[in-house]
This record gives C-alpha cells, structure tokens and sequence, in this order.
C-alpha cells in the first residue's frame, strides 16, 4: 500500500440521475480504508463561508457571468479537491457530482486530476420523475421553501432539466472524455478498477 498511486474517479450526471445514492452504494460496497467517496456538493454548501461570499458576489455584480465571481467559484474547486486528495492519499478516491454548483451558465469544474471519468446515462422521463420525488421528499425534512426564499435553492423547470441545457451538458462532458453509461454499467466499471488497483 506504500507505494500505491492514488486513482481517482468522477462520476457526474444531470441533477436527479442517481450520482449521490451511486456514491452511498460505491461507499458501502468497498472498504473506507482504500475507497474515499466525495459528493461534490459538499464544497458549495449553505451558510458556509465560500457560499456566503459567492452570494455576496453575485448580488453585487448581478449575475455570475463576471471575472471576479468566476475566479472564487474555481478557487473554491481548486483547494477543494487538491485538499480532499492530499488527506486520502493511497486510496481510490471517488468524486460524485455535477460539477456546476453556483456556477456562471454551462460552467462546469474540470476535475483534471480524474484518470476515469463517468456521465451516468438516464431516459428524460425517469430523470424528470427523480428530480421531483427527491425535491417532495426534501420538503419533509429540509427548510426547503424558506431556501428558495432566501435564493439559496432553486428548482428547476422541466425545460430547465430536459431542455437545451440538458444536451449541452452532456455534450460538455463526452468532449471532456468521460464514458457516458448507466449506473449499473458504471458500478461495474468501478468494480474492475478497485480490483486492479489493488490486486495487482
């Protein structure tokens, strides 16, 4: 184990596809002793510092589209990642999520580090039956409404999630080299890869 070379995975998808509850699965399925699972949503959260300021931003200049708020947002990936793979080093580790989080329009977090990369596939009715389950069963134990108040949450339309966007996004990640397959597939993929990695 000394001298293994940390491997590491991103596994992304449109909001709804199943990253999260893959990454629980990825978690539970391997030992958290070689495997390091990361949702991406993490870094960006409510109420904390980076997010606040990132508001702060965007309502001083009225958008994200300006120099200034783009540069925090990649800061915040930049130490975000680089920090989370320096404290598990010699491990698989195993990135899930959209790397949009409070981004300008169609910019996405290049995770350059990946050596694999994974787009989960899904059918745009199961996405958009996803996308509103999760949001209803949110509001059970989450102050979802009073984040959308607050400008901290926002919900999507069914033009927003299947729409333009929906095309662009994946257009942005098969450009980027990530394999795009269905969770089943994928799963399976990171099998091979935890086997050789430390079977070899």
């Amino acid at each position: 184990m000394s001298c293994f070379q940390t491997i590491i995975v991103h596994i992304s998808g449109p909001s709804g596809s199943g990253k999260s509850t893959l990454g629980i699965k990825i978690a539970e399925s391997f030992p958290s002793t070689t495997v390091a699972v990361k949702d991406t949503d993490e870094f960006i959260q409510d109420g904390n510092p980076e997010s606040d300021e990132l508001l702060r931003l965007e309502k001083l200049h009225e958008g994200r589209e300006n120099k200034e708020y783009i540069e925090y947002w990649r800061n915040i990936w930049d130490h975000s990642i680089s920090d989370f793979i320096i404290s598990n080093e010699n491990k698989l580790i195993v990135f899930v999520g959209l790397t949009d989080n409070c981004g300008p329009p169609y910019h996405y977090y290049n995770i350059n580090q990946a050596h694999y990369r994974f787009y989960i596939k899904i059918d745009k009715k199961e996405l958009l039956k996803r996308y509103y389950t999760r949001f209803i069963e949110d509001t059970k134990t989450k102050p979802v409404w009073e984040e959308i108040i607050q400008q901290r949450r926002v919900v999507c339309s069914s033009y927003d999630i299947i729409g333009p966007s929906f095309e662009k996004e994946r257009d942005w990640h098969h450009k980027n080299g990530y394999n795009i397959n269905d969770e089943t597939k994928i799963m399976e993929d990171i099998k091979i890869i935890f086997e050789n990695t430390f079977n070899s």
